[in-house]
């Protein structure tokens, strides 16, 4: 495998990631917790302690797309909105 498809896959693979793991905890888990524990605020307590996990989580990930989409860049100009987006979605993780 060449490196330049070793970079596209590794960047479809965490973005693939990045968006099931958000969707099992928004569609499911988070439903699942509220509907389970009757009492509001501590489903909301856990909903927090989860959120902050995940973030941790969406950090590390959004950091390993910058540094791929930045490899890309460097060898490929055409992949700057990549980057671009890469960024945006890092730094939609940083503000929350």
């Amino acid at each position: 495998m060449t490196k330049r498809k070793l970079l596209y896959t590794a960047f479809i693979v965490s973005v693939s990631l990045w968006w099931g793991w958000t969707v099992l905890v928004d569609l499911i888990v988070i439903p699942t917790v509220f509907k389970t524990i009757h009492e509001f605020f501590k489903a909301g307590d856990l909903g927090i302690a989860v959120f902050s996990r995940l973030n941790r989580l969406e950090l590390m990930l959004s950091s390993l797309l910058v540094v791929l989409t930045g490899f890309q860049v460097r060898t490929r100009r055409s992949a700057l909105p990549l980057l671009i987006v890469a960024i945006l979605a890092w730094g939609i993780v940083m503000f929350y």
